[in-house]
């Protein structure tokens, strides 16, 4: 709130709807993505009890990724990496350095 110029417009109701509509959605479509096909490096960060997204999807993404790291935080919610945020930037610059 301390900027006073070129902040971003406060967000507005379809924005929410549509976020409300992805988040309810999520896990249920059928996957049209090819995770199989991605060979960039990928940081899955997850906290082991997160209620906004199944945890387990994150242990279905790193099955998937050949390149993949999975960071799965302990008694941790949505926010995972603000529960441990020492141990995230640990683990964010050990990929970000060892992975091109």
């Amino acid at each position: 709130m301390e900027r006073k110029n070129d902040r971003d417009k406060e967000t507005g109701m379809p924005s929410v709807q549509a976020q409300v509509k992805a988040l309810t959605r999520w896990g249920t479509d059928p996957v049209t993505i090819r995770l199989s096909e991605i060979h960039q490096p990928v940081m899955i960060v997850q906290g082991s009890n997160d209620e906004m997204m199944d945890s387990d999807t994150s242990l279905e993404l790193f099955k998937q990724i050949p390149n993949a790291l999975l960071f799965y935080y302990p008694d941790s919610a949505h926010g995972s990496f603000f529960q441990y945020p020492e141990m995230f930037v640990d683990q964010a610059n050990f990929f970000l350095d060892h992975f091109e």
